[in-house]
């Protein structure tokens, strides 16, 4: 099944309205408005959301539910698992580069 994303472009990024985000990320807004408030997601612009934030959300989302923890347990562990993947992705990209 294909999904339909609605969005708008500022500077060839895609972005999400609160509503979409929420939406598809199946927060509510009260929930939107906490992960904002601890910097787990970071706004463009008033109720504008880059589309990466869809993913944080979703993760946010999975971990709350998921392991029952408060918003706070939940926006540090949203952070340390973005490190973990950002270490992964440049430890790969350094294993190619010894590939060589």
């Amino acid at each position: 099944m294909n999904k339909v994303v609605i969005g708008v472009v500022i500077d060839d990024q895609l972005t999400l309205s609160g509503e979409e985000l929420c939406g598809r990320s199946h927060l509510t807004a009260e929930d939107l408005g906490a992960l904002v408030d601890m910097g787990v997601i970071t706004p463009l612009a008033r109720n504008l959301y880059p589309e990466n934030a869809l993913h944080r959300a979703r993760r946010a989302r999975r971990l709350k539910q998921g392991l029952d923890l408060e918003w706070e347990t939940v926006a540090v562990l949203v952070d340390l698992l973005q490190e973990i993947d950002t270490l992964k992705r440049r430890l790969g990209t350094l294993e190619a580069l010894t590939r060589r």
